[in-house]
């Protein structure tokens, strides 16, 4: 394979991956604003710590997600694989986005949370896992695990990303309304 086309396939790969891990990660930046919505918001540490181990059922359902979309890459391709997994994640995470919360329908809120990171979980398994088989199977001899560390910084840059995201909401929706607030005297 040509560097240039090598380029493409790590590219690619790597786009997806940031994408998901942004999915994933941008659940914990939000963890307190997850919690006050999808849990009683009289118990404000029972639902931060519900949230965080919320985002732990999805890292725990990551190995099951490679091994499922892993036999699936190799059977109808890793690039149909790789559209699944995006699809998959981009639509459990707006559902999240849409899902009402513990006010509205109470305890089924967390419930649906939970299923919708498994979801999550092993979607980025299987697109983790498929994107460095991918860049694997592309790379030349020699080269396989060079090739492939490119992928092990995709976690790092969508960690930043949806630290960057956090940063903006709170910059731009937050603190705005804090100072409103503020201002207003809190009425």
């Amino acid at each position: 394979m040509q560097r240039q086309e090598m380029g493409r396939v790590i590219v690619a790969s790597s786009v997806g991956t940031v994408i998901e891990f942004y999915d994933f990660f941008i659940f914990a930046s939000l963890a307190a604003t997850i919690a006050a919505h999808f849990f009683p918001p009289d118990r404000p540490t029972f639902g931060f710590l519900s949230t965080l181990a919320t985002y732990g059922v999805g890292l725990a359902v990551r190995p099951f997600g490679s091994l499922a979309f892993g036999r699936l890459g190799d059977t109808v391709g890793r690039k149909t694989t790789f559209l699944i997994t995006l699809l998959i994640m981009g639509t459990a995470t707006a559902a999240i986005g849409v899902l009402p919360g513990y006010a509205t329908i109470g305890a089924a809120a967390p419930l649906l949370l939970i299923l919708l990171r498994v979801v999550q979980g092993l979607a980025l398994g299987g697109e983790y896992a498929g994107a460095a088989t991918y860049v694997g199977e592309h790379a030349p001899a020699g080269r396989r695990g060079y090739y492939t560390s490119f992928i092990q910084l995709t976690p790092t840059i969508g960690l930043f990303a949806s630290l960057f995201g956090r940063s903006t909401l709170v910059a731009f929706v937050e603190l705005p309304a804090t100072s409103s607030a503020i201002a207003s005297g809190g009425e």
